[in-house]
């Protein structure tokens, strides 16, 4: 526990985000008073006897007022102090800081920051980020569509958090296209996998406004916090706080032979444990309908009636999970037909 000795910043300025140090407090994000839109201020290093104190008229460092923005979040990460703005990053190590934007990207939300396995996470309004030194690199261009339909009144509540081996972000409610349709995801989370790289989204009943490790003495799990004021575990159970958990699985497309070919499949087979009536459905070409191949109410289920002829083809497959979380192990095509193109 650090103890202040006489009079702190918040009788001077009213900073929203604060970050340790080097043995040092620091302040910054006050926007009541121009100056102080991109004024960091810093204590003492800690005493012996655990006491800071504050001289905040005079132990503070501007950083480049002149770039039109004020400061959005503050995060150490390695030997830096990560001092955020919309659109620029400032890297401050007390012996300097940079005087320009070399870094021309930042972010909205200081929820947003997050630091995982391989660097610190954050979003732009361009997409996801990661930041392990130098210039940070971009992760999320494989889900551009989703990037793109976050509505930017959310870019500044955009809020993450992790566990053992992913980083999430909650990003309010998505309208995505697909094909010539669209999809809307209420409430969604996406998640990214640090090992594989790999995204996954998620809808929810309601929306996720903090998430945050929570530790006892005997398990850890992850604590969100809802907009109807509910804390929950997430990712807990076999329901969405006593609703049924809804999921859609769409595959990539399939050109078995080249686009340019023909074919028919006519004979599939489905394999999957609990399956509780989900549905499989495919889709071809550009059209926007899909077909519905069968209810999966078996460990395998033969679907033997022919498809739509196509030059290529994906499957999704949809359902309401009630109790057990299904376990689908695939698709086999038995029988088909290929047409090939008359040169």
């Amino acid at each position: 526990m650090w103890y202040v000795n006489g009079t702190g910043v918040g009788a001077y300025a009213r900073p929203q985000y604060g970050e340790v140090y080097k043995s040092r407090i620091y302040l910054t994000g006050d926007t009541n008073y121009v100056p102080f839109g991109s004024r960091l201020w810093f204590s003492s290093v800690i005493s012996s006897s655990g006491i800071i104190t504050w001289s905040p008229q005079t132990d503070y460092v501007d950083i480049n007022p002149s770039d039109g923005e004020n400061f959005t979040g503050l995060k150490r990460y390695s030997l830096e102090l990560l001092c955020f703005k919309p659109n620029y990053t400032y890297r401050f190590r007390t012996s300097g800081v940079d005087p320009d934007p070399l870094i021309k990207v930042g972010t909205r939300s200081q929820e947003s920051i997050i630091e995982g396995k391989r660097g610190l996470y954050f979003h732009h309004d361009s997409g996801f980020y990661r930041y392990s030194g130098g210039y940070p690199e971009e992760i999320s261009q494989s889900i551009s569509d989703i990037v793109r339909a976050i509505t930017f009144a959310n870019y500044d509540d955009i809020a993450g958090w992790k566990d053992d081996a992913n980083i999430y972000w909650s990003i309010g409610s998505v309208t995505v296209a697909e094909t010539t349709g669209s999809v809307t995801y209420a409430s969604a989370v996406v998640r990214y996998t640090e090992s594989s790289e790999v995204w996954t989204i998620y809808s929810y009943p309601t929306t996720i406004n903090w998430g945050m490790p929570f530790v006892t003495g005997t398990s850890k799990s992850i604590m969100v916090g809802l907009n109807t004021g509910v804390v929950a575990q997430f990712n807990i159970g076999t329901t969405d706080l006593g609703e049924s958990i809804k999921y859609r699985t769409v595959t990539k497309w399939y050109e078995w032979g080249g686009i340019e070919n023909e074919k028919v499949i006519q004979q599939i087979v489905a394999i999957a444990e609990k399956g509780q009536g989900a549905q499989l459905m495919y889709q071809t070409d550009n059209y926007e309908d899909w077909v519905t191949i069968s209810s999966l109410d078996e460990l395998i289920t033969f679907y033997n009636k022919n498809t739509k002829k196509f030059k290529r083809i994906r499957f999704k497959l949809t359902g309401t999970n009630y109790n057990e979380a299904m376990v689908f192990n695939g698709l086999e095509i038995l029988l088909g037909t290929y047409e090939p193109v008359k040169r």
